[in-house]
């Protein structure tokens, strides 16, 4: 099961580093700390998905069902909640700043779409 969100999350932070580029944030020792200050929330997110989904009962289908009903919509309220949190920063103009913005944004967007989405998918697919 570990491996399985570990496996998820390194797609997560690719996708993160390809869309710093487009928007505009270069890798430099600056984003590259910050992005690897951001694996816990990518971690974070799908571990309560995947812990979820080891404690429901039934079968493949109906453990991800049950595991989306129990911890999907409090994992979406902490992820959405970080975001409000960090849009405050978006209006700063430092440049350690606005990376630091850009960065955990695009992780959390990242990490809720893998943990909500693709984890569940990959947990009834490959998971006995």
């Amino acid at each position: 099961m570990l491996s399985i969100i570990l496996m998820e999350c390194y797609p997560e932070i690719v996708g993160v580093i390809g869309f710093m580029t487009f928007w505009g944030v270069r890798l430099e020792s600056v984003s590259i700390i910050t992005v690897i200050m951001s694996i816990g929330f990518a971690v974070d997110l799908s571990a309560h998905i995947g812990y979820a989904y080891v404690k429901s009962d039934g079968d493949r289908h109906t453990k991800a069902i049950s595991a989306l009903e129990t911890i999907g919509w409090p994992v979406f309220l902490g992820a959405l909640s970080t975001v409000l949190g960090i849009l405050v920063l978006a209006t700063v103009q430092a440049y350690i700043v606005q990376i630091f913005f850009k960065t955990v944004f695009l992780v959390i967007i990242f990490s809720m779409i893998h943990g909500l989405v693709l984890l569940p998918i990959l947990l009834t697919t490959i998971v006995r």
